[in-house]
């Protein structure tokens, strides 16, 4: 998506299909959506959706309703999308313990894995660090932690 420099109430699609560059006008309702998202006005943003019925607005609300921590709307949003495997997840962080586990989840689905790791960490969650955190990269550094953790005890 880009806006137009003229007027912010309209916003284009961009795609370039091999060598060619192919521009869209989206309407007003893009617009619109982040208009009552910026105001966190979940269910205007919900029922414009309904209205126009289209995937993309659909897609644009489970981003920007998820990235705001808005997991109700994203449910919604991700259900009329027919995301299931990113239904089930909101839901598993639904059911888990505690607000900075759910944080950690969240930021791990947005691969700010540091962000993840310090939400657990301040909230003296070590153990859920190590288990809900797991990269590559980093194997050496979980051991690591995971030694002076039993070495504390």
């Amino acid at each position: 998506f880009f806006f137009n420099d003229t007027a912010t109430t309209e916003i284009y699609t961009e795609q370039i299909v091999g060598s060619v560059r192919c521009v869209q006008e989206t309407g007003p309702y893009p617009s619109m959506l982040f208009e009552f998202c910026d105001k966190n006005k979940w269910e205007k943003a919900i029922k414009l959706c309904r209205f126009v019925k289209e995937r993309t607005l659909w897609a644009c609300l489970a981003a920007i309703s998820l990235n705001a921590r808005e997991l109700n709307t994203a449910e919604i949003a991700l259900a009329n999308i027919e995301a299931v495997d990113k239904v089930q997840f909101i839901n598993y962080i639904r059911e888990l313990p505690s607000e900075a586990a759910r944080n950690a989840a969240l930021a791990t689905y947005f691969r700010k894995i540091d962000e993840a790791e310090q939400a657990l960490i301040q909230a003296k969650q070590y153990y859920l660090s190590l288990i809900h955190i797991s990269e590559p990269t980093r194997q050496a550094e979980i051991s690591y932690a995971v030694f002076c953790l039993k070495k504390k005890k």
